[in-house]
Formats: structure tokens, C-alpha cells, sequence
């Protein structure tokens, strides 16, 4: 079981190069981290979200947790923060999709994770 729920998530680091799968209600997905910078009192990342399939995802949420870890890199849950996104615009078939999204109250010299989880679709489109 801890498997199957570590599939359905993507655990990312400021610094992280890549991408990594995660599983959705509709097959996989790619998330990668691409870029932190200061916004207010947080951080604005910018988070692609891939997707492979041959359908374009015209409507997708996702859920985002943050915060700060320690020196050994470990999660430091009492300044986790959670949210819920819609991504901005629709997953184009076979292609990446750029969303900038604010993290309320860690700046990026605090920021040490960020964990997406939870997609869920509720529309597709495919070609004729």
C-alpha cells in the first residue's frame, strides 16, 4: 500500500533536476520543479506538469504541500502548508503545461520541499 501512495505523489526539492511520474485518475503524469523566487512573504515556483498521453486534459486540480525540512533533509511537518491549484490552462496531448503558483509565508531560502499529490480530472479532449 505505501507504494501505491508514494506513486500518486511527487516529493520535489528547490535544486531538484528532472522529472518525476506520479500516478493520476487518469494514468501517469510527469511533475518537475522548475524555479523559486521570492513573491511577498513567499515563494512563486513554477511547477510543469506533463502530460503523456495522446488526450489533452482540458480540466485538472492538484494539491500542493510545503514547507521547510532540515539539515538532513527530512519533512519538518509543524510548517507544512497545504493547497488545492487548478491548472491554469489544459494539458495539451503529449506536451508540458507551466503553472506558476504562490507558496504563502516561506520564502525560497526557507523552502525546503514541495509535495504534489491528488490530481484529479474532470475533463478531457480528444482528437477527431
Amino acid at each position: 500500500m505505501m507504494a501505491a501512495e508514494n506513486a500518486k505523489q511527487a516529493l520535489l526539492t528547490p535544486g531538484d533536476d528532472g522529472f518525476y511520474p506520479v500516478v493520476s485518475d487518469i494514468g501517469l503524469l510527469t511533475v518537475a520543479l522548475k524555479d523559486v523566487k521570492p513573491y511577498a512573504s513567499g515563494s512563486k515556483i513554477t511547477l510543469k506538469i506533463g502530460n503523456p498521453h495522446s488526450a489533452t486534459v482540458t480540466s485538472i486540480t492538484y494539491v500542493v504541500e510545503w514547507g521547510k525540512a532540515t539539515a538532513d533533509g527530512l519533512i519538518e511537518t509543524s510548517s507544512s502548508k497545504t493547497k488545492e491549484f487548478n491548472s491554469i490552462q489544459p494539458l495539451k496531448a503529449g506536451s508540458w503545461s507551466t503553472n506558476e503558483i504562490v507558496l504563502d509565508g516561506i520564502p525560497p531560502s526557507d523552502l525546503g520541499y514541495v509535495r504534489v499529490s491528488h490530481f484529479q480530472t474532470s475533463g478531457i479532449s480528444l482528437s477527431k
